[in-house]
């Protein structure tokens, strides 16, 4: 590749670099939105508030894309476990603590139920 390709090369990877960063914004608030209505009714409103607090605390319009591409894989996951094995939410609240949310699930069929602290 001539000098011509070079400049040429650095020229579009220019350009596509400022429309991801200047895409990042909008990609990321969409990204957050579709993890957010993957997630179970119960959870959602909860995990918009952190998931979006958490975006908004990082720099940069890069990060804030990756972050929201992150959420989305793993709203991914979450929506599969749920899916794929017996699973029951129950929010518990003791006076003077703060409220948690648990998830229990049973990936057998023994009936044993796990429990597992999401907050």
């Amino acid at each position: 590749m001539g000098v011509i390709g070079e400049i040429a090369l650095a020229i579009v990877c220019g350009a596509l670099a400022n429309e991801l960063f200047a895409w990042g914004p909008s990609l990321s608030e969409l990204l957050l939105k579709v993890a957010v209505d993957w997630m179970p009714p119960e959870l959602r409103k909860r995990i918009r508030e952190e998931w979006r607090a958490h975006l908004d605390d990082l720099p940069g319009g890069l990060s804030k894309l990756t972050a929201a591409a992150g959420f989305l894989l793993s709203a991914f996951k979450i929506n599969v476990r749920i899916r794929t094995s017996r699973v029951r939410l129950r929010a518990e609240s003791r006076q003077g603590i703060e409220p948690r949310l648990f998830v229990s699930y049973s990936s057998d069929n023994s009936g044993e139920m796990d429990r597992l602290l999401v907050s």
